[in-house]
Formats: C-alpha cells, sequence, structure tokens
C-alpha cells in the first residue's frame, strides 16, 4: 500500500508540473519552428524570379534565376506523394521551353501568410510540337494555376502547385476557339 501511495504522490506531482514544463516546451517549439513573415516586396521578388525562370526559354537562364528564388533542397510537389528536385524540374521544364517556347505566366492574386505565398496565375501557351498528345495545330490554351510556395531563409523551399491540364488538352483539340 505504501508503494501505491507513493506512486500515487509522485504521478500527481508530475501531473501537477506538467503544465509548466508542457508550455515551456510548446513555447519552444513555437519559436523555434516559426520562421519570420515575408514581407509583400520579397514575397513579390520571389514570384517574380521563380516564374521568369518558369516561362524562360534559355535553360542557363531558366537555371541561374531558378537557383536564385529556390533553396538547392526545394521540392516541386504535385502532391504529397509527388515532389521533385531543383534538378527534375529544370529538366522538366527546360523541355517544356521547347514545345511551348512563347509560354507567358501573369501574377493574379497573392496572399502572403507568415512564410507562406499562396499565388493564383494564368499561364498561357501555343505549342509548336506535339503537346498534351495534341500535335502542333496553331491552338493556344489558358489556365489558371494555383500554388502554394513555402519560403525559409529568404528563397522558396517547397512548392505544391495545381494545374488542370486536361483543359488545356481541351482547348488544344476543340475545334472552338479557346476561351
Amino acid at each position: 500500500m505504501h508503494l501505491l501511495s507513493n506512486t500515487l504522490n509522485t504521478a500527481r506531482k508530475v501531473a501537477s508540473a506538467m503544465p509548466m514544463v508542457m508550455g515551456a516546451s510548446l513555447m519552444a517549439v513555437t519559436h523555434a519552428e516559426t520562421p519570420p513573415a515575408l514581407d509583400r516586396q520579397m514575397a513579390q521578388a520571389l514570384i517574380r524570379d521563380f516564374y521568369t525562370a518558369l516561362t524562360t526559354s534559355p535553360p542557363e537562364t531558366m537555371k541561374s534565376t531558378l537557383e536564385k528564388a529556390t533553396h538547392p533542397d526545394w521540392m516541386n510537389c504535385s502532391d504529397d506523394a509527388h515532389c521533385q528536385t531543383q534538378g527534375q524540374t529544370l529538366q522538366r521544364w527546360a523541355a517544356r521551353t521547347g514545345v511551348i517556347p512563347e509560354m507567358q505566366w501573369v501574377l493574379k492574386d497573392l496572399i502572403i501568410s507568415g512564410s507562406q505565398m499562396v499565388v493564383r496565375g494564368q499561364v498561357t501557351g501555343t505549342p509548336v510540337q506535339a503537346f498534351l498528345g495534341v500535335p502542333p495545330n496553331g491552338r493556344a490554351f489558358r489556365l489558371m494555376t494555383l500554388d502554394v510556395h513555402t519560403v525559409r531563409d529568404g528563397r522558396i523551399a517547397r512548392t505544391y502547385h495545381l494545374e488542370n491540364w486536361m483543359e488545356a488538352h481541351r482547348q488544344l483539340t476543340d475545334p472552338a476557339p479557346a476561351h
């Protein structure tokens, strides 16, 4: 019985100290994991460099511009399970510039929250080679893009992106003019 009483007393002491310990621990974790908030000027500069890289034709310019805007360990993700490294993304983007050399991207909306940016944009282009299984036919596409960028140490560390490429396919194959 004495052992049980001592165990209960010890448990009560630990439990009464837990809010203080947990509060300090949570404050330390919260403080350590809360990066500084982005200001609008910095966010716009990062966005300009990032999307310039996305739509720049010469691969050398694309590479230097993307490296300026992103961390070397940057991940570009279409969902949680499908991410590409900076090198893989550069390869994919460089290949696409030969197919859609005059692709343009326009910023439509920018929302900044802490160290994250939500970007709504519009991408347009007219393929000069087969794209999405469609031979070049002079038709263009126009899509809305949604991207969530997380910034660390002044550069983009992770991007989640969403584009409706089936809509681009429809616009490239539909005999009616693109909207």
